[in-house]
């Protein structure tokens, strides 16, 4: 296949085929779609246009006469002219980035330091050109002050495309490479980021809080109100150790409010006494309900502590308060006395609530434009998922990795298409006749023998992959490669009779 037609969005004034293009690699992989390009042009381009304002263009390439099969934007250009050769590129490009560093803090002792994270900056003009893009860097010990001139440091040198100086190729006087990258890419370029959805502390130790020991703390309650537009709650942590040995049964519950106090439990765990650790380290309890319990954000509620037999001095349970009362909402901490709810006190009950969600729509919210899909314009699901994941995302792992995390959970799919939309689907069993055939050099043909052209992209489809005379499997293409006239495919997995 020698002749191709090459668009990139930025040089719509320049008739690209007057150049000779010559497409050297395609990749295609799945999840995602179109992977990688790589195309040569003549170096006489390099004197039409200012090759540095191309990058971030959209960017799509097609057999002669027929529709793309490979589409993106330009990550790098490269240029050769002579005996020298340069490029520019997209790969240490940051324009908004925090720093973490760790510094001296008050809880923790002589030379203890903690962990510490600067407040974002941001260029708004590399923005505009190349889309958000996101770093946090970390930079070891230093002082507040030392973290944030890091930053701002760091935020100059990498807002925009640095030139960079290459070994010059052989047998190439002058010539233009274009890199391309597919949209799937762009995910990326962002952090996952979802601040609702996690109600609680952060922290691992407190006053400690005896309770079921003595009438006057024969029970604890915690109010609290969710944040955002309300959750369903997936996840309750409470930090619980025995004293001695109990031999009854704790309950953990969550009641809804009557008259700022305690009501009707809407969700309860019982738990053995014997169960629970003595160990403070071991002190942390995670509860999963069979259902989730939609909580509102215009509602107070309770998470209840008490004890089904009777009072114990020497053997009861121990929990802790944390002195933030980052889990609290009024009227806080209580204990019940008998006969009445009392206040502890400032303070909330060591305690964390998560909620959660489908996890189509998580992958949908990640990967929208309100996320990291800033360079998408829609995201579709096509067979949602019946499994559940947190809805919270404390914004320190990158998009990308995180979807392609959730896709594999439940054997799913994702890819872009030509027109920058994420489709979200379901692996499905293969076909019962199948038109693709794997030789053992890695091509694909149809029936007659003849090589599969360029169509169309290639991965996510069934091929029939030949083990001997008498025995055939099927194979779904993961991973794809167009060079130098060939289609190989270089990545499969094999189908293992369940959808």
């Amino acid at each position: 296949m020698s002749a191709w037609t090459v668009r990139v969005d930025a040089c719509s004034h320049l008739a690209l085929e007057a150049f000779h293009p010559q497409v050297e690699e395609l990749t295609w992989q799945m999840p995602g779609g179109a992977d990688t390009a790589q195309v040569r042009l003549d170096g006489a381009l390099a004197d039409q246009d200012d090759l540095r304002r191309w990058l971030g263009a959209e960017m799509s390439l097609a057999p002669a006469g027929g529709a793309p099969c490979w589409w993106g934007y330009l990550h790098g250009v490269e240029v050769q002219r002579g005996r020298v050769r340069w490029r520019w590129d997209l790969a240490q490009v940051v324009n908004r980035c925090a720093v973490r560093y760790r510094a001296p803090t008050p809880w923790g002792g002589e030379g203890g330091a903690g962990p510490f994270q600067t407040p974002w900056a941001e260029d708004g003009r590399s923005q505009r050109r190349f889309g958000v893009r996101e770093r946090i860097f970390s930079v070891g010990e230093a002082s507040e002050a030392e973290a944030f001139a890091r930053r701002d440091a760091l935020l100059a040198e990498r807002a925009f495309p640095h030139l960079q100086i290459l070994p010059p190729l052989s047998g190439a006087d002058g010539l233009v490479l274009l890199e391309g990258r597919g949209w799937w890419h762009t995910l990326g370029w962002r952090y996952a980021s979802h601040p609702q959805g996690w109600l609680g502390s952060a922290h691992r130790e407190g006053a400690s809080l005896t309770w079921g020991h003595s009438s006057a703390v024969q029970r604890v309650a915690q109010a609290f109100t969710p944040d955002g537009d309300g959750w369903d709650c997936g996840e309750v942590w409470v930090w619980l150790i025995r004293t001695g040995n109990p031999v009854d049964d704790v309950q953990i519950s969550l009641c809804a409010d009557a008259g700022a106090q305690p009501g009707a439990a809407l969700m309860t765990f019982t738990l053995s006494g014997s169960s629970l650790s003595r160990d403070p380290a071991l002190g942390w309890v995670r509860l999963r309900p069979s259902s989730a319990l939609r909580l509102n954000s215009t509602s107070r509620y309770w998470l209840v502590l008490r004890r089904t037999g009777a009072l114990d001095a020497q053997n009861a349970y121990l929990t802790r308060v944390d002195a933030d009362g980052a889990f609290g909402t009024p009227p806080g901490l209580m204990a019940f006395n008998g006969s009445a709810w009392q206040s502890l006190g400032s303070g909330s009950l060591l305690a964390n609530l998560f909620g959660e969600e489908v996890l189509t729509n998580h992958l949908a919210r990640l990967a929208g434009q309100d996320g990291a899909g800033q360079c998408l314009r829609g995201v579709f699901v096509r067979q949602p998922s019946t499994k559940r994941v947190r809805l919270y995302r404390d914004g320190r792992h990158i998009a990308l990795d995180v979807c392609r995390d959730l896709l594999a959970l439940d054997d799913l799919d994702a890819f872009v298409t030509a027109e920058r939309h994420l489709v979200v689907e379901r692996r499905t069993a293969p076909p019962s006749v199948l038109t693709l055939r794997l030789d053992a050099n890695g091509g694909l043909r149809l029936p007659d023998g003849s090589p599969w052209g360029l169509s169309m992209p290639p991965v996510g489809r069934w091929a029939c992959l030949q083990l001997s005379a008498g025995l055939s499997v099927p194979v779904r293409l993961e991973r794809v490669k167009w060079r130098d006239g060939n289609l190989r495919v270089e990545g499969f997995s094999v189908w293992t009779g369940k959808s």
